[in-house]
């Protein structure tokens, strides 16, 4: 159709000289600005010609992965914490079939992993057909060194001390954040003296030493198979140096971890957990002495550096051509995930969260050469859920109060893991038995101040799952029905002596239920009413002592917390209109920047004549513009 056009041609002529214009002229002028033209060598000597710049690059570069001869590097005296027996050999046993089935349905259905172009979807669709003859491939893929990186980590966590966080099996690394925060605030309050100290490795992966590393797993517990297979990984790596475009030689790497190795992370971990026992070990001892260090720069906003990010990353943007939908994409991947770590830990201020709205929106309606555009649609529409007609945006503090959430869901969950340690040591436990304590009276610094607040919105969607009724208050946990019992029934609950009482101090731990409700008085008859109606419903009840009490997320299907639902339940406050064409708009099978445009009309927010008259009436060309045989259209042609 479009080459039947009478001006294609034109047309065509037209959209190259633009794409040569902008697209070209940008790739070329980075190209320019990334050239090497002069280089400043560690010597001082200034270098201008390509040859020596060239062999200038490629000496830094085997200096930088040569391991120096004479460095032989053994550490005594510490607590390795090996490995188990039994995960040792795990870790070097052939593949099951249960491990290649699950590896291979979590990849990308659209990548190919063989020169024959075969997609992921073939390996998942047939995989009755195929899956012998891959375990077969495995098995010997395993017989000549194959490492599978997720049994590492699986081990990771026997050996790797409990205060560090970093790529560890169900350890986050906001959970030393969190720690350090409420340590130093707890320091503050107490008056104690402490010492804090932030270590910057200098190219981290770039100097870890091979033979350090052999080292380092020999102590934690892997076998001469494992270490050689480590080896194995690392020694048969070179680099080919990118100098101005092109390949200039190769390096042959004696140390270092690669970047894009799956395993380097792991291994990386292991390595600096060496340093992490040295430090306890020295404290141990009292080795370790702090040194006043006087202060006279002034400390920047704790938000600043977000909004600069933010600033820093729009300002690339703005330099482009993007369309409204394209803003939009880049809107809800990018920008409304900037400010993610911060927001999952710290409550944000309101003034930084409407700068960072403010940022957002004036990015959202700019565009290129034009200047101040009018912002067509309200800010509240736009963050409103996609079903009431919204962009889905979301608020920022609405966003921030539900990443804040998950430290509530994970708190009992985690009993174990060395920052519940911390919270319970400051604050100690809630009368509920699940949470920590709520009440934070002093420093308005401290994270756990900022999560309690949630709690009060977070207990709306929780509700209990009973298994051997340990942990689980009769009267006033919602466990049974759609409220708590005390709500059910709220004269029962007047005349019991303990309102706190557990469902297995009650009903005990099997059948015939016990009963032992323990009221301060005589029940009236229409108390006893209510009691019938209340061991009717319970005898429905069914307690399990192998099963510990569980708390469930009423909003996920699966019962398990997710910021998302979390986000979406505290979103549907708004008071908008829910009449919104949704599969129209979102679920059509047009480009995204359609979508866009037909979003704006649907709100009657395009720029027609009639809304040009209302917003700039100074540049209206005629006062019967509008009229019936005026030359302008309204929305309501649209």
């Amino acid at each position: 159709m479009w080459l039947q056009h009478p001006n294609f041609k034109e047309r065509f002529g037209s959209w190259w000289r633009e794409l040569q214009g902008n697209g070209w002229e940008v790739a070329n002028g980075r190209r320019n600005r990334k050239y090497i033209k002069v280089l400043e060598n560690e010597r001082g000597l200034v270098l201008n010609n390509s040859k020596s710049i060239k062999e200038e690059i490629l000496r830094y570069f085997e200096k930088l992965y040569a391991s120096p001869s004479e460095e032989s590097w053994r550490v005594k005296g510490l607590n390795w914490s090996p490995i188990s027996g039994e995960s040792a050999p795990r870790l070097e046993s052939p593949f099951t079939e249960k491990e290649i089935s699950k590896a291979t349905f979590q990849l990308d259905m659209d990548k190919a992993p063989g020169p024959d172009g075969f997609t992921i979807t073939v390996f998942q669709d047939c995989w009755d057909v195929i899956k012998e003859d891959l375990v077969r491939v495995f098995a010997e893929f395993n017989r000549s060194g194959i490492i599978n990186q997720r049994r590492l980590r699986g081990v990771l966590h026997e050996t790797i001390h409990s205060t560090q966080g970093a790529f560890v099996q169900a350890r986050q690394i906001l959970d030393a954040v969190l720690m350090v925060n409420e340590i130093v605030d707890e320091k503050r309050r107490s008056r104690e003296e402490g010492v804090v100290f932030k270590i910057d490795f200098e190219k981290a992966y770039n100097h870890v030493s091979w033979d350090f590393l052999d080292h380092v797993l020999e102590k934690k517990g892997f076998s001469p198979r494992w270490r050689k297979w480590m080896r194995g990984c690392l020694s048969s790596v070179s680099f080919a140096v990118l100098v101005n475009g092109n390949a200039k030689g190769w390096v042959k790497a004696s140390r270092g971890l690669r970047q894009g190795n799956p395993l380097s992370h792991f291994l990386f971990t292991l390595v600096t957990n060496v340093l992490s026992r040295m430090l306890l070990r020295a404290e141990e001892r009292n080795a370790l002495e702090g040194f006043r260090v006087e202060s006279s720069l002034k400390a920047c906003g704790f938000w600043d550096p977000v909004i600069e990010r933010i600033s820093r990353r729009l300002d690339e943007w703005q330099k482009t051509y993007l369309s409204f939908g394209g803003r939009i994409t880049l809107i809800q991947s990018c920008l409304t995930h900037m400010p993610c770590h911060f927001l999952s830990l710290f409550k944000i201020p309101a003034s930084m969260a409407a700068k960072i709205e403010r940022l957002q929106r004036d990015f959202l309606w700019s565009r290129v050469g034009e200047g101040k555009r009018d912002h067509l649609v309200s800010w509240d529409v736009v963050c409103n859920l996609k079903a009431k007609g919204g962009l889905g945006f979301g608020k920022i503090s609405i966003r921030n109060f539900a990443l804040l959430g998950k430290w509530l869901w994970r708190y009992p969950r985690e009993g174990s893991a060395l920052w519940h340690q911390v919270i319970l040591s400051i604050y100690g436990s809630h009368s509920n038995g699940w949470d920590a304590n709520t009440i934070v009276k002093w420093s308005h610094r401290c994270p756990w101040k900022a999560i309690a607040q949630v709690s009060q919105e977070f207990s709306k969607f929780t509700w209990f799952v009973v298994g051997d009724g340990e942990r689980i208050q009769f009267w006033e946990d919602f466990w049974w029905g759609d409220q708590p019992l005390g709500v059910q029934y709220p004269r029962l609950l007047r005349v019991v002596t303990d309102k706190n009482t557990l469902i297995s101090s009650i009903l005990g731990s099997t059948r015939p239920f016990s009963w032992n409700f323990n009221f301060r008085r005589n029940l009236s008859d229409s108390d006893i009413e209510d009691l019938e109606c209340l061991m009717r419903s319970l005898d429905r009840l069914h307690l399990s002592h192998l099963v510990p009490d569980m708390r469930s997320w009423s909003l996920s299907p699966s019962g398990f917390f997710t910021v998302k639902y979390f986000f979406l339940a505290l979103s549907q406050f708004s008071s908008l209109p829910l009449v919104f064409p949704t599969k129209l708009v979102s679920n059509s099978q047009v480009s995204f920047k359609v979508k866009s445009f037909v979003w704006l009309v649907v709100h009657k927010k395009v720029n027609t004549n009639d809304l040009l008259q209302l917003r700039r009436p100074y540049k209206t060309l005629s006062p019967d513009i509008f009229s019936k045989d005026g030359l302008g259209y309204p929305k309501e042609h649209l």
